[in-house]
């Protein structure tokens, strides 16, 4: 029969059975099977591991769990997904989820949107404050990523026009931006952070690179690295995080 439960402590759900919206999805640090079904409207909240598929209208929220995450690992779509903002709140895209949703909004310290799978964002996604970490996974945004405050982290793949002015830092490997990258007064840009499309002139001056004069080099490619598999470049550009990719040949300090 149909299962109602509002709360997992920690403890696994076998799965199989449908969640309705009479009590909807609280975790506390539990792991939702990887199957079964959610209805429309049921709310997923709290934090812990969504591991069954997601289909179904209706909101996703992390919130708190002292550093802990609400981490969604199998493939979801049309839910809007929210971190709240009143403590500490982690949604994370596990490395086996697939997600597609609309832009959330990211405007407190407080709120950390981690990418270890797929996301796909359908909308302009704006960031003021909080933190977005890769972990491996791809960040995928056709409308760009606007960082008005705020730090992009980690290594991976992002898929999307980055401007701003606030910081991108690669830490543990490569931080790959395929798009196009701009600064609206002080973007700042350290680590293994390879741009495949420079900056235009006027955009490049607001874009500031840490340690200097590493503009070209293990920060800004200047032309389009040879094919290859990313895990190839990511480990010429993250040695060290002095060298780079250039037309097939490594450059170091």
């Amino acid at each position: 029969g149909a299962a109602e439960r509002g709360l997992l402590n920690a403890e696994a759900w076998a799965g199989g059975d449908k969640w309705t919206k009479s009590l909807g999805i609280t975790l506390a640090g539990g792991t939702t099977g990887v199957t079964g079904s959610v209805a429309a409207s049921t709310k997923i909240s709290g934090f812990g591991t969504v591991s069954m598929p997601v289909a179904t209208a209706g909101t996703i929220t992390a919130t708190g769990g002292a550093g802990a995450a609400l981490t969604l690992s199998g493939t979801v779509t049309n839910r809007t997904l929210a971190i709240t903002t009143a403590s500490a709140s982690n949604l994370t895209i596990g490395s086996t989820g697939i997600v597609t949703a609309a832009a959330l909004s990211i405007s407190s310290a407080n709120q950390t949107l981690g990418v270890a799978g797929a996301l796909t964002l359908t909308g302009a996604q704006s960031m003021t404050l909080g933190k977005i970490t890769m972990a491996g996974g791809t960040l995928t945004d056709s409308s760009g990523l606007t960082i008005t405050s705020g730090t992009l982290s980690g290594f991976g793949p992002v898929a999307a026009n980055v401007s701003g002015a606030g910081a991108i830092k690669a830490t543990g490997g490569l931080l790959e931006l395929t798009g196009t990258l701009s600064g609206t007064t002080a973007l700042t840009v350290s680590g293994a952070v390879h741009a495949l499309k420079p900056p235009s002139p006027g955009a490049a001056k607001a874009v500031t690179y840490t340690p200097p004069g590493t503009a070209g080099r293990n920060t800004q490619a200047t032309r389009t690295p040879p094919p290859g598999p990313a895990a190839d470049r990511r480990t010429a550009n993250a040695a060290g995080g002095t060298g780079g990719t250039h037309g097939g040949e490594t450059s170091g300090p």
